[in-house]
């Protein structure tokens, strides 16, 4: 066996036998310890040189965990910081590598586009909320459920009530509310309670003191830790005052229903029957109103008319209003007419007709009396324009004879030297020519109201027809000293009309013009002008003008200008003379040629007749 012996040697111990196989002596070698020593010193080498190279490798670990992950770590860590102190979400972490550092920063990065995104909605949906709440029609308020004191109220709340801005915060539930603060706190603790909507109309105090009427709708709501509780309140003092009148009205139409002199009732429209009717009714027809309300409207209508009241309640339940004239029967059997006025209306959630009936019995019979003395009338009229007609006819025969003879007595007395006797034969072919003119126009006007006046349409030449009316009339413009003037345009060309009684409105005008101006000036005017109606056509028109600086028309004596046989007043026919035929005749012409005549004046500075004529 091998023991050390110490630090520096070893010994080996053996047994040596004898010949007899017996231990004769312990064999000991020592042996010194060189290799171990080296072995130790190799060993201690290797320890120093393990320490110093775990010493070195530590510290590059170090040295490159400070570098790679501590610094970033740090870096991550301040922007963090810088974020949070700056509270802009706008900032981003840098961002450098592939690994998990830098997989951190892109997801703190987006964080933070996500809370900045968030943070802008939030703000977006809180400007939207604030402008919907500012430009609310309906006023919204919210105040704490525990303070009672107001935390915000929108524009309109605070126009409602007449409080700043800054005055809100001021204020609590009890300082707004007309009611004592029990009332107050009982509505409080009731909502709450429940947490549900409530709804009710309450009155409202301004700053200024007075009340208004409101609509509340409160809610609760939890905000911030804390029970807020939001109202919607609406000015309801309109309403309040349209329902006030309502009544009011209602009131007034029970009155006037009850009161009417005119019988009035209600029935239904399903089954006819009297719902309501008023004293009237009961007095004028002859039923108590017991009676009324056991009866239906068929009741009171002759039977041989049902079909036709059926009919007429099937229009009123599509909605349509009725009036006319029916027949009603009353109690006694008098079958009565009466002038019937309905409204469809609820009648107590009845689908209903309110009928006002008023008795035109005499009125329709008063009417028919008339209308026939009307026809009365107007055939005697008739007969009389007939008559004036055939006598015109009668009248202008002999009357002819007489101008024709004071002509010839004329020249017969010059020829024999008789001079007086011509001045008395003038006299008598002047009053036989105007009593003709006279007699012509009475001819004239008869036929028109006779129906017996025609239109005889020709093509004419228009310049032809005006120089042979001004030559007419001309003298009559020289006997009041008269500038009479012709505005006629040469290129007036054809017209087809009625050449007779073109030239005859002319005439008429002229002479009236020429017969109420002294020493003034007359003109006459023509004009050509287009017009396109309203069926696409392109129609020529004509227009004449007679003006004239004459005594000149008023505006009462312009309301019966164109009547027959009516001048401006007697002081007119004395003064003047003629019958008036002359514009009723002119304007009857120009309604049958298809035409239209005006008059403008000023009394005491002239006039100015228009004539308008289709080409």
């Amino acid at each position: 066996m091998v023991r050390p012996v110490s630090k520096n040697a070893i010994a080996g111990y053996t047994v040596i036998d004898d010949i007899y196989d017996r231990p004769a002596l312990l064999l000991r070698v020592d042996i010194p310890r060189e290799i171990y020593r080296q072995g130790q010193t190799s060993l201690l080498y290797l320890l120093v040189s393990v320490s110093l190279a775990g010493l070195g490798f530590i510290g590059c670990t170090l040295l490159l965990l400070e570098r790679v992950v501590l610094s970033r770590l740090s870096s991550l860590a301040k922007g963090v910081n810088r974020v949070s102190a700056s509270k802009d979400l706008s900032m981003r972490l840098p961002v450098a590598g592939r690994d998990e550092l830098a997989h951190l920063a892109h997801a703190i990065n987006g964080m933070l586009g996500a809370i900045a995104q968030a943070e802008s909605e939030q703000a977006e949906e809180k400007v939207r909320y604030q402008a919907v709440v500012e430009q609310a029609t309906d006023c919204i308020c919210l105040w704490d459920a525990q303070t009672k004191y107001l935390l915000e109220a929108n524009t309109a709340f605070r126009n409602l009530l007449d409080y700043s801005p800054e005055t809100i915060p001021q204020l609590t539930i009890y300082d707004i509310a007309a009611y004592p603060p029990e009332t107050i706190d009982s509505n409080i603790d009731v909502l709450l309670a429940s947490r549900q909507l409530r709804l009710g109309e309450i009155l409202y105090k301004r700053r200024d003191g007075s009340c208004v009427d409101v609509e509340v709708s409160a809610n609760v709501i939890s905000y911030g830790g804390r029970e807020i509780i939001c109202t919607v309140v609406r000015d309801i003092t309109e309403r309040k005052q349209a329902e006030a009148q309502l009544r009011a009205s209602e009131e007034r139409y029970r009155l006037l229903f009850r009161n009417n002199p005119h019988p009035m009732w209600v029935y239904d429209l399903e089954n006819l029957k009297f719902i309501a009717v008023n004293q009237a009714a009961v007095e004028h027809y002859g039923y108590s109103r017991d009676e009324f309300l056991n009866m239906t409207i068929a009741d009171i209508r002759p039977p041989e008319d049902i079909p036709l009241l059926l009919d007429n309640i099937s229009q009123l339940e599509g909605g349509i209003d009725f009036a006319g004239v029916w027949r009603h029967r009353k109690k006694n059997g008098t079958i009565i007419d009466v002038e019937i006025t309905s409204y469809a209306l609820v009648f107590d959630g009845r689908k209903a007709e309110l009928v006002m009936a008023h008795d035109v019995t005499d009125r329709l019979l008063a009417e028919a009396e008339i209308y026939n003395a009307k026809e009365a009338a107007e055939a005697a009229n008739l007969a009389k324009s007939q008559f004036l007609a055939n006598m015109s006819h009668e009248l202008r025969t002999p009357l002819n004879a007489i101008i024709g003879y004071s002509e010839i007595l004329q020249e017969d007395a010059l020829d024999m030297g008789e001079e007086d006797f011509v001045k008395d034969l003038e006299k008598i072919h002047h009053a036989g020519k105007h009593l003709l003119a006279l007699i012509n126009d009475i001819l004239d006007l008869s036929k028109i109201e006779a129906g017996r006046a025609e239109v005889d349409l020709e093509t004419f030449d228009l310049a032809e027809a005006i120089t042979e009316v001004t030559t007419t009339v001309e003298p009559l413009f020289l006997q009041n000293s008269n500038r009479f003037n012709v505005d006629c345009p040469n290129d007036l060309g054809e017209v087809y009309s009625d050449r007779i009684k073109l030239t005859k409105i002319l005439f008429n005008l002229l002479s009236n013009a020429a017969k109420f101006t002294r020493e003034g000036t007359v003109t006459l005017s023509v004009e050509k002008i287009d017009n396109d109606d309203d069926s696409g056509l392109n129609l020529d028109w004509l227009v004449f003008k007679c003006t004239d600086t004459g005594i000149g028309i008023t505006p009462e004596q312009l309301e019966k200008l164109f009547r027959p046989f009516t001048q401006a007043d007697a002081s007119t026919t004395r003064q003047y003379g003629g019958t008036g035929l002359g514009l009723a005749i002119a304007q009857k012409y120009c309604h049958m040629l298809g035409g239209e005549i005006t008059v403008e004046s000023v009394f005491g500075e002239g006039s100015t007749f228009t004539v308008l004529l289709p080409i």
